[in-house]
């Protein structure tokens, strides 16, 4: 006995026909979902493994001409740092102190590179560069 296409709601070829259709989550939004999470990891990642390794002893970052960020700096790069993850932002490629008591997060995007620099004032500011040339500077606090 042969079964046929008629008698099986299974096929191998051609668009394949759901069975049920339910308003669950489609490949798109599972995607983006997953996305979301990969930032949110990201974001932690760096949250734990830097920020709060460096303010448990910003003094191993000391060196000669070379200026650890204060509990104050890194508090405030930590509640960036928050912020940015909460808004789903991608996390940054790197977030390095600056040598000035700052710190900087670093993120690329192809050919675009953009550092949001944290300084020791407490002023905020973004350099975007493409292709190794400033296209904006701006202060954002």
């Amino acid at each position: 006995m042969s079964i046929t296409k008629e008698q099986t709601p299974a096929i191998l070829s051609g668009e394949p026909t759901p069975l049920v259709s339910t308003a669950a989550i489609d490949d798109q939004e599972l995607a983006s979902s997953k996305l979301v999470e990969s930032n949110r990891a990201g974001w932690n990642k760096v949250i734990d493994e830097y920020l709060v390794e460096w303010g448990m002893d910003p003094a191993a970052l000391e060196d000669e001409d070379f200026h650890p960020p204060s509990l104050r700096m890194i508090d405030l790069a930590c509640a960036i740092a928050l912020y940015l993850r909460d808004q789903g932002e991608a996390p940054p490629m790197r977030v390095v102190p600056d040598g000035n008591g700052g710190i900087s997060f670093e993120f690329r995007d192809g050919d675009l590179f953009a550092s949001l620099n944290v300084h020791p004032d407490e002023s905020i500011e973004i350099l975007v560069f493409e292709d190794c040339q400033l296209r904006e500077r701006r202060r954002l606090l």
